[in-house]
């Protein structure tokens, strides 16, 4: 059993999670931890070296709440992306408010995290999302099902327009922060209404892991 860990500074809060149990000294020993903060200016562009392809679809979804965060979880698994030749499916949406990583010195109020594995290799797309009460996603575009806690959506709805994105190796937001993970992070944010924002907050207001050192690694940009 895992044990009790949080967000709050103190004996169980970010700082000393990899002191908590040997399954979370990940964060110890892997040095490229996530998240971190991303600057168009420091990135090398190579759009030849990374391509993402969406293969997302509308499919069934169920909101459950656990680790301090508003989760979707999808039975059938059916949406998945395409990287490197590899099909990873997506297999989790999760938010953290505020948002972990920073873009271009500029923070969020909430960050989308769609977590993709195939085998047992991760692959998580960050996405910021601003609130805008005109254009932002509300609750009335996610559609409920007849089963408690039940929706269905496309999970491209989460993706803003533009989908140029840094990508660069790091871990897992939350413990055990075990790595190495390809991140793509959206470099514009997506849009979402504050009934909607309110709904998917983390407990207690914030579950966001601080800024990590970037340790040398390289951050790409694509467009």
């Amino acid at each position: 059993m895992n044990p009790i860990w949080q967000y709050e500074s103190g004996p169980n809060g970010p700082e000393n999670w990899h002191h908590l149990c040997e399954q979370f000294a990940c964060g110890r020993d892997f040095p490229d931890q996530s998240p971190i903060e991303l600057l168009e200016a420091q990135c090398v562009v190579d759009p030849e070296k990374i391509q993402l392809k969406f293969h997302y679809q509308r499919e069934r979804f169920f909101a459950q709440r656990f680790n301090h965060a508003a989760h979707f979880v999808p039975p059938e698994r059916e949406s998945f992306v395409n990287y490197q030749g590899v099909r990873y499916v997506l297999s989790d949406i999760h938010f953290h408010t505020p948002g972990e990583h920073i873009v271009e010195k500029h923070s969020y109020p909430i960050e989308c995290h769609l977590v993709h594995t195939h085998e047992q290799q991760n692959l998580v797309i960050g996405i910021l999302l601003d609130l805008d009460e005109d254009r932002g996603l509300r609750l009335g575009d996610i559609e409920a099902g007849v089963n408690k806690g039940e929706f269905f959506f496309n999970p491209e709805m989460f993706l803003p327009e533009l989908l140029s994105y840094y990508q660069y190796e790091g871990s897992l937001t939350t413990p055990p922060t075990v790595g190495p993970i390809p991140w793509f992070v959206m470099s514009e944010p997506g849009l979402i209404a504050n009934e909607l924002y309110m709904e998917l907050q983390g407990d207690n207001g914030h579950n966001n892991r601080p800024i990590q050192p970037l340790n040398g690694r390289k951050v790409y940009f694509v467009e």
